[in-house]
């Protein structure tokens, strides 16, 4: 081995094979466009004439989905389908001997049973109530007003009155009052303005809280 590796690394580069020489590739021998294919005598099984979802139905559903992709392209159901008994709430065929999922609880039967309302929350003891419940309206029947149920369904939404102007006075927009402006002070006039509050707050606590027993007793001691 050290002999030939020396007698390899000896030769010039020009002088050593390239990568791959010597290796004998296999030739491809490609079909020819003129020559027609050559196909087999015989019908086609049943799989090539499927699509690609009927395939995926065969191989998740099995035997069942031969005969959702039959009512799909417009082959007539099997006597057994048609001679089931059909739901009235979803108008589908369903088996009365069935023991692995009643009918009822399926997720067709499910979805087109009719929603189921919780009761009103009005007051049942309202006079205004048994007024419209005596002309036949009924709270529960989620309908507008009146005996017919075309009024309104929710009530009218409150809108706070925040001006003291009476009901239905319409007032213009621009004689409202107008806002006073923030006075700029300096230092010194902020000092006086907190000094003259403090006064005032202790004013306003010898009114209140003041007690002239306690100032006799005190002025007595003194």
């Amino acid at each position: 081995m050290a002999d030939s590796d020396d007698d390899t690394y000896e030769n010039p580069l020009t002088d050593q094979r390239v990568f791959g020489a010597g290796i004998k590739r296999k030739r491809i021998k490609f079909v020819p466009s003129t020559t027609p294919v050559a196909t087999t005598p015989g019908t086609p099984s049943d799989d090539s004439q499927l699509s690609a979802g009927e395939k995926y139905l065969n191989a998740v559903l099995g035997k069942s989905s031969s005969r959702l992709t039959g009512v799909a392209n417009g082959i007539a159901p099997s006597s057994d389908t048609s001679t089931r008994p059909t739901c009235d709430v979803c108008h589908l065929p369903f088996s009365a001997t069935s023991t692995i999922i009643p009918h009822e609880a399926s997720l067709a039967h499910q979805l087109c049973l009719r929603h189921s309302y919780p009761p009103s929350a009005l007051d049942r003891n309202r006079k205004g109530l048994a007024v419209l419940q005596s002309y036949g309206w009924d709270p529960d029947a989620r309908t507008g007003l009146g005996a017919s149920g075309e009024g309104i369904l929710h009530p009218i939404k409150p809108k706070e009155k925040r001006n003291t102007v009476g009901l239905g006075v319409k007032t213009n927009g621009k004689e409202a009052m107008p806002k006073e402006k923030a006075k700029k002070m300096d230092a010194g006039q902020v000092r006086k303005a907190e000094q003259e509050d403090r006064r005032k707050r202790e004013q306003l606590h010898k009114l209140f809280y003041q007690s002239d027993d306690v100032e006799r007793y005190l002025g007595g001691n003194g």
